[in-house]
């Protein structure tokens, strides 16, 4: 986990590394800030995987070949994480102790997260103690932790109990996980031979398996199938024709697909055509072709149509405060 606690003074870049990560491995970014500069995650290819502003958090998972965002979400109100620290000691032979840490932003339903910070040790002197803690009562006003203390090599130190008073830094905020809206809750990676390496599952865990062919109803139900429309069909939008064949110049329409390399991929299904005026009189032959580019030709003019599901789904939350 990556915390950002501090404000960005511009925005920045975090790209996540392939470098011994085990297939299956979580990485969770959170920023506790408030500055307005946003943080973007890429993938080491250098794909954007999310951008977060302040009071954000985003899931990563890794799935053997690509980083994929799991899931994301806000702190509620986008408030300030409210931060407070506490001395606690280790002086009297104990290797565990249960403790009550008072602090005033605590209630029964807190998002605590805590960790020890030891006093300052010489590596000559260190005898190496790792203290774990979990929380296991919240309170108003309170919360009680036990902690824990090992050795270097997790074993018990009751031999040479630790002798020292160390820093516990607890952060609390109410955590909104707001993951993907979409019934299909992560989204499909191509390798570079285009074979699909992330099996797609809904929100209740269940894998998706969808039909090839021309039937719409899965991937209209997951909301991966939109159609657009001309808003007024009796009104036609009007189209120079011309004598001979260009593929840059009156072209009828142009749809483009704006996501980067190994995101998002458009499959035209159909193209219908509607005569809402007479035909060109001199007219005897009326042609039409289909081209596929790597580069936006459309310069200006024309009339926009904006996409849409055929399907509209309730906002949903998979993760309640």
């Amino acid at each position: 986990m990556h915390i950002y606690s501090t404000n960005l003074t511009a925005n920045r870049n975090l790209t996540l590394s392939l470098f011994s990560v085990e297939n299956g491995s979580i990485f969770r970014v959170v920023r506790l800030d408030a500055g307005a500069f946003t943080l973007t995650v890429k993938s080491q290819s250098g794909t954007t995987l999310k951008v977060l502003s302040a009071s954000q958090w985003a899931d990563f998972l890794f799935d053997g070949n690509f980083w994929l965002l799991e899931a994301f979400g806000t702190y509620s109100a986008g408030a300030a994480v409210a931060v407070s620290s506490a001395a606690i000691a280790f002086t009297d032979g104990d290797t565990s102790r249960r403790v009550t840490i008072t602090d005033a932003s605590v209630s029964p339903t807190s998002e605590i997260l805590l960790n020890v910070r030891r006093p300052d040790t010489d590596e000559a002197s260190d005898r190496g103690y790792i203290y774990l803690a979990n929380v296991v009562k919240r309170a108003a006003g309170s919360f009680d932790v036990v902690i824990s203390s090992l050795g270097w090599g997790f074993d018990d130190p009751a031999g040479v109990p630790p002798n020292e008073t160390f820093s516990s830094n607890t952060f609390l905020a109410k955590l909104c996980r707001r993951s993907l809206e979409s019934p299909a809750a992560t989204s499909l990676q191509k390798s570079a031979e285009g074979v699909s390496q992330q099996t797609r599952s809904t929100c209740r865990g269940e894998s998706v398996v969808s039909p090839l062919g021309r039937g719409t109803y899965s991937i209209s139900d997951e909301g991966s199938y939109f159609k657009a429309t001309n808003p007024a069909p009796s009104t036609g939008i009007a189209h120079a024709l011309q004598g001979a064949f260009s593929d840059t110049t009156n072209v009828l329409f142009v749809l483009r697909n704006t996501d980067g390399e190994g995101a998002k991929r458009l499959y035209l299904d159909y193209v219908k055509l509607l005569y809402v005026s007479a035909s060109p009189t001199a007219a005897t032959a009326i042609e039409a072709a289909v081209k596929i580019d790597n580069t936006n030709r459309y310069s200006s003019g024309g009339t926009a149509i904006t996409p849409s599901t055929p399907t509209w789904t309730p906002p949903r939350r998979r993760f309640r405060c």
